[in-house]
């Protein structure tokens, strides 16, 4: 069970990071600009980006404002699947 809920989380944190990364590179941005303004090291930014650092939902929310965006996250019913 704790594989398989292991798996569930890295596959969730790389598809925000990929998320995170094509923003940030729509909104012309560097790793650095975005780290900055989110107030995080650049070294943790990019670890966020690869999809291999398990962040908080605070610095998910720092890091949209740093590009001017927002969060929304919904919840979908998989019963049945």
């Amino acid at each position: 069970m704790a594989n398989k809920q292991s798996k569930k989380l890295k596959n969730l944190l790389l598809g925000v990071a990929q998320m995170i990364k094509a923003f940030r590179i729509s909104k012309g941005m560097t790793q650095e600009q975005v780290a900055t303004k989110a107030g995080i090291f650049r070294q943790q930014y990019g670890r966020i980006e690869q999809g291999k650092y398990n962040f908080t939902l605070r610095t998910l929310l720092d890091i949209a404002s740093a590009m001017d965006a927002k969060v929304e996250i919904k919840l979908i019913d998989t019963k049945g699947e």
